[in-house]
């Protein structure tokens, strides 16, 4: 057992080692299934000492017996609300158990969206969520809605804010350093990057990109549209484990 475990380690440094290799697994296991059986054994074990399998066996157990599970898993991600009434995402998260769940206005939109319609949502602060992960039922979760009652005018924001030069689809999968000067460019001075520990070395493909980018909370932004100098961008971007 031990030596099938270390020839999948083996394997797994050899590939990891060369964008070559990288590249020649890639093409290789393109239309499979299934990794190598090593592999697939090794990724097994390695869940099973992982915190993510200690919460999903303790949130079993713990309804089982009736009681609140200290951990609830991510079942979505920061578009997968968005566009819906925010009544509905609002009982829908209560329903998965989620104590801590907060509604608040906002005034921006795409000519999409109609009144009351989700425009976003975070997650103690972050305006990205990874489906899969676990979080307290406790844990801060805003979801933003468009209500025009609290928007500006046109006029004021055209006088007094910045004209966006991209959409917000422009930046994902665009170079983190690249895009924070693109908005310092534009004025912006409120900038936070949220790394997002998945790359596996500096040598993945999504090793610093941009994974999220959200404007005062806002996932969903067009070119040319108006916002304010003030507005808070984060940044959020694949950084290595």
């Amino acid at each position: 057992q031990e030596a099938f475990m270390e020839q999948a380690k083996e394997y797994r440094k050899l590939v990891s080692d060369s964008k070559y290799n990288k590249t020649i697994e890639s093409m290789r296991f393109s239309q499979a299934t299934h990794p190598l059986n090593a592999v697939r054994a090794l990724e097994g074990y390695e869940y099973s000492q992982s915190r993510s399998f200690a919460f999903a066996k303790e949130y079993f157990a713990s309804y089982q017996k009736g009681v609140t599970p200290p951990g609830l898993p991510v079942s979505w991600n920061e578009k997968s609300f968005n566009g819906r009434d925010v009544d509905a995402v609002l009982a829908q998260l209560k329903e998965l158990g989620f104590v801590n769940v907060k509604a608040s206005a906002s005034a921006s939109r795409n000519f999409l969206e109609k009144e009351k319609t989700v425009t976003g949502i975070s997650v103690n602060g972050k305006t990205y969520a990874r489906e899969g992960d676990w979080i307290s039922p406790q844990t801060e979760i805003e979801v933003r809605y468009y209500q025009p009652a609290a928007a500006k005018t046109k006029d004021a924001l055209t006088q007094q804010g910045i004209r966006l030069i991209h959409s917000y689809s422009w930046y994902e999968g665009k170079d983190l350093a690249e895009t924070k000067a693109d908005f310092e460019k534009m004025g912006f001075t409120d900038i936070t990057c949220e790394p997002l520990k998945d790359a596996r070395d500096e040598f993945d493909e999504n090793y610093h990109k941009v994974f999220t980018l959200s404007i005062n909370g806002r996932q969903i932004f067009r070119r040319n549209d108006y916002v304010e100098r003030d507005a808070k961008i984060v940044i959020a971007y694949h950084e290595k484990l």
